[in-house]
């Protein structure tokens, strides 16, 4: 064997030599790469496991919020229709009372104005009576009057007649 072919081997031998320790070094390198995954998950498995439970812990806390939030609402909802049925009870009584008062009301200023009316209608009756009465004497005057009247014309010309004859004939 010569020289070149033991350099040829050693060439050999260090190039597989070396492509074994690059071969190793990746696996190495895989290794630790996948070491290094393994426990980045296995921090974000359990980091994802400490907000699920924190997550849980909020969730529960705002569950019972909204539940006294709503247990809260139904008792003022409650205590609004008690004051409501309370109001509605008190407007209805406040209401009966005032028709009450205004029928009261009522029948005395309807008694008021029938009494006013009453008092008027008997004024005008009054009224009607005396000026039937002053018709009545101021037609029986004119009766006198035309029965003067009447009277006047008749004698007047029987008087003319008598004064005529006196003048014209009783010169004698």
């Amino acid at each position: 064997m010569n020289i070149n072919d033991l350099e040829k081997n050693v060439a050999k031998k260090i190039k597989k030599v070396k492509n074994d320790a690059l071969e190793e070094l990746e696996n190495m390198n895989k290794e630790s790469q996948l070491e290094r995954e393994n426990r980045l998950l296995k921090e974000a498995i359990a980091l994802s496991h400490t907000e699920r439970k924190k997550f849980q812990k909020d969730h529960k806390l705002q569950t019972d919020n909204m539940k006294n939030t709503i247990t809260k609402l139904e008792n003022k909802i409650n205590k609004l229709q008690d004051g409501n049925n309370l109001l509605s009870e008190s407007i209805a009584y406040e209401i009966n009372n005032l028709s009450t008062k205004i029928d009261v009301l009522l029948v005395s200023k309807v008694k008021t104005i029938s009494k006013v009316n009453k008092e008027y209608i008997e004024g005008l009756k009054e009224l009607t009576n005396k000026s039937k009465s002053r018709f009545e004497s101021f037609y029986n005057k004119k009766k006198f009057i035309d029965i003067l009247i009447f009277t006047n014309l008749g004698i007047t010309p029987v008087l003319f007649l008598i004064i005529l004859f006196f003048i014209f004939f009783k010169k004698n």
